[in-house]
């Protein structure tokens, strides 16, 4: 993402539908574990997503901010969050077992990663055993649109292959849900009628008239209590799931 890009995700990720909505879903579920410690944003964009986690928890620990791209960090920096780290997911430049918590909403699946089980084992490396994953995918490769490919979208995801992956970087899967489903109906009619229309920029990050915004912010809080309620979606948007490092076994 260029930093024009940047500047159109920081002025509409607190008023757009999609990010409120998420937001509070990923919130339901981290914060229902307690207090997740000290935390480690892997991929925190312009900081929304962290913003958001400090006003939920009081923030009595800092979180750490950590993205490719230097377009990024500055604008987290412009939200108030002081520890910013520029790398690769991939390859974290971390030591291991210092984070109780590692939130990666919507990173894992860009091309600029390149590996996502490499990206999970790190985030299993830097974890403390017991510590959680927070972690967010788009659902659905045929669901594929403009806007993947303006934000180099390498793969979408099954709730299947992201507990499978989960598995092989060494997690235990706790809750595995999809996301937004409500609304999948009419984001498939969305992005049929984006293919039938001329080639220009993708519209998913234009804000829609504010009734149609507060109303699907309105549905995807339904689907927040009910996923917070400890039910999951058989369908959706997007797959979200959290994530355990286990304890070391204990020989007698």
């Amino acid at each position: 993402m260029n930093r024009a890009a940047y500047r159109t995700l920081a002025r509409v990720e607190d008023q757009h539908w999609w990010y409120l909505g998420m937001r509070a879903t990923a919130l339901s579920l981290l914060l229902g574990f307690g207090d997740p410690g000290e935390l480690l944003d892997a991929g925190c964009g312009t900081g929304g997503w962290l913003q958001a986690l400090a006003r939920a928890r009081g923030a009595h620990r800092p979180a750490v901010a950590l993205d490719l791209y230097r377009y990024a960090l500055e604008w987290a920096g412009r939200r108030g969050i002081g520890q910013r780290c520029q790398a690769t997911v991939t390859a974290l430049p971390l030591a291991s077992e210092c984070f109780d918590s590692v939130s990666s909403l919507d990173v894992v699946y860009h091309q600029a990663v390149g590996s996502d089980l490499a990206a999970l084992r790190e985030f299993y490396r830097v974890l403390r055993p017991g510590g959680r994953l927070l972690i967010q995918v788009p659902a659905y490769d045929w669901l594929r649109s403009r806007h993947d490919d303006e934000v180099g979208t390498r793969e979408r995801y099954s709730a299947a292959v992201l507990k499978d992956r989960l598995q092989l970087a060494g997690f235990a899967v706790e809750r595995l849900t999809y996301a937004n489903g409500l609304l999948l109906g009419a984001a498939v009619l969305w992005r049929l009628t984006e293919r039938f229309t001329p080639a220009g920029p993708a519209r998913d990050l234009s804000i829609p008239p504010a009734p149609i915004n507060r109303l699907a912010v309105a549905v995807l809080d339904l689907e927040r209590r009910w996923i917070a309620a400890g039910h999951r979606l058989p369908f959706g948007l997007s797959v979200i799931a959290t994530a355990r490092r286990p304890f070391p076994p204990i020989h007698a």
